[in-house]
């Protein structure tokens, strides 16, 4: 791969901390970043499972960060680290205790001993409320001792054209002495990708293209499948944006369908509470690791029955959301509650943009599938921002 000048650039040795599946892993692959991930280190079993599943050849360590020390990363000879810290001290249910917290160990340590690590990029992606947090401004010491710059984001899947509201803090960095592809704002938290709609930025424009390659090919296996239905007409429009139904798995078994399926007792508890969407839905809401025990505030729920795809509300957009299309889901006129169901972990990972050879093992439980993707990162975003950073 050539750099700007058109020389060809060196593989850089990127070392992966927190883990979990991949992510970050795959958003290098789908970002075409030439690089060797010298070591993927996280604690939870898990998660590494499938990320050895994806890749076989990795070195997957499982390791208590809150151990490493800077010689151990420094003899790894790394160029890059990139790291998705546990998110649970800085968000609600976590009670945001922050550095406080016992789960901030690892990242508390590493920040400790990052002046004395030799590298030259930085990537972190974590929750909202990571940018007020004291963690937060620590870290962002130990970069200014090693003379570093960086560029923070809070960016949301949904304002990149994906149906699917995951806002999240990102952090990209590199040394000082190295050059940027954009103007810092370094005191600026920025809300957007810059050059995003600039048609010169080729990058850009190559993830891009991949990406619509890929939902038309999602969508005319829809159109395929669902052709005998009216409703298919409303994808004739060339413009009709990327919705749910391009990541729906059309094809399911009747015996995959009941697993999914949202029993009636949870509906007449929880129906107030649950956000559903239709195949035309344009966004659904945040997967966490509760998808599937919990309904409120831990994603969103399908409604297939397509009686009703044309009774829609907009949703109300605040600072922090996107502005979503919901189904009104009129039960009564459609009669039936038992067509609503969970979105199974392959189309989440959908959502998430994970690539269509991305796999979970099948010996993990679908409370596992579901909890290992919550706590995940959504690839197209992070790939998206490690063109701008490498």
């Amino acid at each position: 791969m050539a750099n700007e000048n058109g020389n060809l650039r060196k593989s850089l040795r990127v070392l992966e901390l927190f883990s979990g599946i991949g992510g970050l892993h795959w958003a290098l692959k789908v970002a075409c970043i030439p690089c060797d991930v010298i070591a993927a280190m996280e604690i939870n079993p898990t998660v590494l499972e499938t990320y050895q599943y994806n890749f076989q050849d990795a070195n997957v360590v499982r390791k208590n960060l809150e151990g490493i020390t800077a010689h151990e990363i420094n003899e790894l000879n790394v160029d890059a680290i990139i790291m998705s810290p546990p998110c649970q001290p800085f968000c609600r249910t976590g009670n945001r205790l922050d550095t406080e917290d016992n789960r901030t160990g690892p990242l508390n340590h590493l920040t400790h001993i990052l002046p004395d690590i030799n590298f030259k990029y930085v990537f972190v992606e974590n929750v909202q409320g990571f940018e007020v947090s004291y963690a937060r401004d620590n870290f962002l010491e130990a970069l200014r001792k090693l003379n570093f710059q960086w560029q923070e984001f809070m960016l949301t899947p949904k304002c990149l054209g994906v149906p699917n509201s995951r806002l999240r803090y990102y952090l990209i960095g590199k040394r000082g002495d190295l050059a940027w592809k954009f103007e810092l704002q370094q005191d600026t938290l920025l809300y957007n990708i810059p050059n995003w709609n600039q048609p010169e930025f080729m990058p850009f424009q190559k993830l891009r293209k991949e990406q619509e390659a890929l939902i038309f090919l999602r969508r005319k296996k829809w159109k395929e499948i669902c052709a005998p239905n009216n409703f298919i007409s409303k994808l004739d429009d060339s413009d009709t944006p990327f919705c749910v139904g391009d990541i729906i798995d059309w094809d399911l078994s009747e015996e995959d369908l009941a697993k999914l399926k949202v029993s009636a007792s949870v509906i007449d508890k929880y129906y107030q509470a649950m956000d559903i969407v239709t195949p035309f839905s344009v966004c659904t809401c945040c997967f966490t690791k509760g998808y599937g025990q919990f309904v409120k505030g831990t994603g969103s729920i399908l409604n297939y029955d397509l009686c009703d795809k044309d009774e829609t509300k907009e949703g109300e957009a605040n600072a922090n959301e996107c502005s979503t299309t919901t189904t009104d889901c009129n039960l009564s006129k459609c009669g039936n509650k038992m067509l609503l169901r969970y979105f199974s972990p392959k189309e989440i990972s959908r959502l998430m943009c994970y690539p269509e050879d991305f796999k979970m093992p099948e010996s993990l439980s679908i409370k596992q599938k579901y909890k290992s993707l919550g706590n995940s990162v959504n690839v197209y975003v992070v790939a998206m921002l490690f063109t701008l950073l490498f």
